[in-house]
């Protein structure tokens, strides 16, 4: 009987020092290959106000960036009607979507007062993009000169909260094909082209 016993009690004893091992190698497993649950952060663009372009596997693709020069075309001598424009090198971006959907890395700041989208006029005889700022009628006229473009006046987009420090852009309307810019707070312009789908 006491042999049986003493059996019984070697029995659970080996029987409990095997399922500590097996707990043992369960955490030295998780601690090695960390929490598998935990997602990896979103990527975010390198520095303030740059925006980039959100790619359908969710990686970031920097847009076309340029600073514009200012274009002034006047008629008549300059009394008569004219335009002013930020003019940009080349007619089309390299950086083509069917899906435009932007991330723009704000640092806390209010996105709404750090960038404009604007459509862009194409002149290929120039070689250029254009964007008008102004646009006067002639001197002569009632009024004299008068602008009747608004240079801060941009298409309505939304923004969504991204990662730590950035905003997802979404345009409030869909974009037809056609050649598009965002102006920043910075001074530098984020262009981009929109292809049918």
């Amino acid at each position: 009987m006491k042999t049986l016993t003493l059996a019984f009690l070697l029995g659970g004893i080996a029987t409990l020092a095997s399922a500590q091992s097996n707990v043992t190698d369960k955490q030295a497993a998780v601690a090695t290959t960390g929490v598998t649950t935990a997602h990896a952060p979103l990527p975010e663009p390198e520095w303030i106000q740059q925006i980039c372009l959100l790619s359908d596997d969710g990686s970031l693709v920097p847009l076309e960036a340029q600073k514009p020069t200012v274009a002034t075309k006047m008629k008549a001598l300059g009394l008569g009607s004219g335009t002013t424009a930020f003019e940009y090198k080349g007619v089309s971006s390299p950086t083509r979507t069917t899906n435009p959907v932007f991330v723009v890395k704000i640092e806390g700041s209010d996105p709404s007062t750090l960038v404009i989208l604007n459509e862009m006029k194409v002149d290929k005889g120039k070689g250029v993009r254009q964007i008008v700022i102004e646009k006067v009628g002639s001197m002569l006229g009632p009024g004299g000169y008068k602008s009747s473009v608004d240079p801060n006046a941009g298409m309505d987009f939304r923004f969504v909260r991204y990662g730590t420090v950035s905003a997802k852009i979404v345009p409030a309307v869909p974009l037809p094909p056609g050649e598009y810019a965002f102006r920043t707070r910075a001074g530098i312009t984020y262009l981009f082209g929109v292809d049918p789908k």
